[in-house]
């Protein structure tokens, strides 16, 4: 019997081989005509299950034994790999991760009838200690206990795993989590109580923390952070409002909002940008547009190229900043603009008209609306970058209907260890 065989009716009924891998990472096999899914199994494998769901049309499960490995099994680099629910794919070596995605991606495009032209080699990065922000959760052992609990939501629960350290996080902020406990500690007992999660981020220059509550507390300051984050900024916010400073090391510096989005993985992010002048080749005839720009990612890496650029994001505050950074530009301009609404599309047309080339870099929901309103001036070139492959199929499928050219596709692993794949495609005329 081949070890992808799907027919597993010979084999007993707590065995099963497995053939593929779910969009969540978890095995996947068939046993009497239905599709089981199996956490921790990987395809090429015979491995014992235990069922732990059952539906209609599908079972659910964790792996038992493995009784027939496959050769791309390896050894997590995480003590807390399968109970935390960061990672997915810290067992299965990181060629095959990379295959597996980039045959997820083909499969979906192929389902629409959609063939690039070119397939561009994959965007890839160190595959452990990648990660410079992220969000961590915070909770007392129990009401009456000081102890605080910092880490990410169990794989298959709500419960906090308690980590003093992350395999995908840069060093930089591997090194202040066993202090975050004591960080909570030293803010009065009100907001103490209080704060739910941590984000933690490195911009390659400075340190931010912003300690996020789920109530309001009053007005604060630290005057002296554990001595690991006296180098940082720190940052108090309750879920429903601003953020204020709390400490900062340098008190010179005006800081009136905290950081805000940036790509998770500096090294990708770099790779992408570079692609990016690479297959759009702008010149100073075009006018390049940045459809949800952020604070500016790729707009300022492009406006070297372009004669003009035009960033347009919904987020407020990402637009205040890259209007700022942009002061004394002629040819950088940046607005505030909802790119879901549909009036709000109807008075940028006119942008719209004069653009020779876009970049859309759209949330997981992707840029239907946009696409629709772009299909109309036709610019010539259509760079999207995607954070989620099935939006990026369904918009790839309304611009191949209205006369584009898939001419460009890669691969982006934004994410190793987990399933989360990127995208960036070429559209042209």
């Amino acid at each position: 019997m081949s070890a992808f065989s799907t027919e597993t009716y010979l084999l007993p009924a707590n065995e099963i081989e497995i053939h593929d891998l779910t969009h969540d990472g978890r095995g996947v096999g068939h046993h009497d005509g239905k599709a089981c899914f199996v956490e921790g199994a990987l395809p090429g494998e015979r491995v014992s299950w235990v069922l732990t769901k059952s539906q209609r049309q599908f079972d659910e499960g964790r792996l038992e034994s493995v009784l027939q490995s496959s050769p791309d099994r390896v050894q997590p680099s995480c003590e807390y790999f399968g109970i935390c629910g960061g990672c997915q794919l810290q067992h299965l070596s990181y060629s095959a991760q990379v295959q597996a995605k980039q045959a997820r991606l083909e499969s979906a495009l192929k389902h629409k009838g959609i063939q690039p032209e070119i397939w561009l080699q994959p965007l890839l990065s160190n595959p452990l200690t990648y990660r410079r922000r992220a969000r961590l959760s915070i909770s007392r052992t129990s009401k009456k206990s000081p102890e605080q609990i910092v880490g990410f939501k169990h794989r298959a629960s709500a419960q906090i795993v308690s980590i003093d350290q992350c395999a995908v996080l840069i060093p930089e902020l591997n090194l202040l989590i066993p202090h975050i406990p004591a960080l909570v500690d030293r803010i009065s007992n009100q907001q103490g109580n209080s704060i739910c999660e941590l984000e933690l981020s490195f911009d390659g220059e400075c340190t931010s923390l912003i300690l996020i509550a789920d109530q309001a507390g009053p007005s604060t300051s630290l005057q002296d952070p554990p001595e690991a984050m006296q180098h940082c900024d720190i940052w108090y916010r309750p879920k429903k409002g601003n953020a204020t400073l709390i400490y900062t090391p340098d008190p010179t510096k005006k800081k009136s909002t905290p950081p805000g989005f940036m790509q998770a993985n500096a090294e990708i992010n770099k790779g992408i940008s570079e692609k990016i002048e690479q297959l759009l080749n702008l010149q100073k005839s075009d006018h390049l547009l940045d459809l949800f720009c952020g604070a500016g990612n790729f707009s300022f890496v492009m406006a070297s190229q372009a004669g003009q650029v035009t960033g347009i994001d919904i987020q407020g505050q990402a637009v205040d900043s890259a209007r700022s950074q942009a002061q004394g530009s002629e040819h950088l301009t940046f607005l505030a603009a909802d790119l879901f609404d549909s009036d709000a599309l109807k008075n940028l047309r006119a942008i719209f008209r004069k653009a020779s080339a876009v970049i859309l870099d759209p949330p997981r929901s992707g840029a239907e609306a946009v696409v629709a309103e772009l299909c109309k001036p036709k610019p010539n070139r259509i760079l999207y970058v995607s954070c989620h492959p099935a939006t990026f199929v369904r918009d790839a499928e309304m611009l191949v209907s209205k006369g584009y050219r898939l001419q460009s596709l890669g691969l982006v692993d934004m994410f190793p260890q987990s399933m989360h794949t990127e995208v960036l495609g070429l559209f042209i005329l």
